[in-house]
């Protein structure tokens, strides 16, 4: 029996919302078998581990959609974070805040295919050429930086499949349309300035459309307004034409597998529009 399983006795509903499940205090997908006894919480996007797995799944997606539209992009990481998440490429040709439509406009076709998302394992060595087939040289390193003997997971959507250790949803279609790309910044590989600079692009993702509105005002006020940032080697070049900017850092340790990747010092801007006469 699964995780999902034991939601669809417990209520439809439920079933229906749920987006992870916690077993012995352990996110994991829906999909998990269970085994043996344990303690077993059914977690939705009101909960900050079915939320973050929600925004996982909806960075894998804007991940496809990247691929799709710029097939040489290479892919680095991609998590969730306290709100939203990102994913960190390496373009071939730089990629600009006006680009964000165009992948938003992508992300919906992939939700609406409603493709499973499916869970795989490899052995070390077979994941190790399963990505270098791909092509994708930051995945190789990050395998190869794994302990011997980690298990070695991935998650396949159509075409796509991404290193990744989940939970993730059942389909792409569960992520619905409450996602929205935000920014365009840069960061350096595994945050080693002598790493080369990807191009970070941060988004986020709520379970209702509504909830998303709610955040959006909280950052900018005002009709028809959008305000949009891009940092290049860390110095914003947005236009604040009819905004007033409101500056705060924040620190975030990343961390992937067990491995700490990267130490990021982030200026985030929010901005409120000021009313025109």
């Amino acid at each position: 029996m699964s995780v999902l399983d034991v939601a669809k006795d417990l209520s439809e509903g439920l079933a229906r919302v749920a987006c992870a499940g916690e077993v012995d205090g352990e996110a994991v997908d829906l999909r998990t078998v269970l085994e043996e006894d344990c303690s077993l919480n059914i977690l939705t996007a009101k909960d900050e581990k079915g939320l973050a797995a929600l925004r996982h799944s909806a960075s894998h997606v804007m991940a496809q959609a990247i691929k799709r539209l710029y097939p040489s992009a290479k892919l680095a990481i991609g998590p969730s974070i306290a709100d939203g998440f990102y994913y960190d490429m390496d373009f071939e040709n730089p990629i600009t805040a006006e680009d964000l439509e165009k992948i938003e406009a992508e992300m919906k076709k992939i939700v609406k295919e409603a493709l499973p998302i499916e869970r795989f394992t490899l052995p070390r060595e077979e994941a190790i050429a399963f990505m270098k087939e791909k092509e994708e040289p930051y995945k190789v390193e990050l395998i190869e930086d794994l302990p011997e003997g980690e298990e070695i997971s991935f998650y396949k959507q159509g075409e796509f499949t991404d290193l990744c250790a989940g939970p993730h949803l059942m389909s792409t279609k569960d992520i619905g349309k409450a996602y929205k790309l935000m920014s365009i910044a840069g960061a350096y590989w595994r945050g080693d300035e002598h790493n080369k600079m990807l191009t970070r692009l941060y988004a986020t993702a709520f379970a209702t459309e509504d909830v998303a509105a709610h955040y959006s005002e909280n950052i900018v006020t005002g009709s028809n307004s959008r305000c949009i940032f891009m940092t290049e080697d860390f110095t914003l070049v947005g236009q604040l034409s009819g905004c007033t900017p409101q500056i705060r850092f924040k620190i975030t340790f990343l961390c992937e597998y067990g491995v700490k990747l990267q130490c990021i010092v982030e200026i985030l801007i929010y901005v409120q529009v000021v009313a025109r006469a």
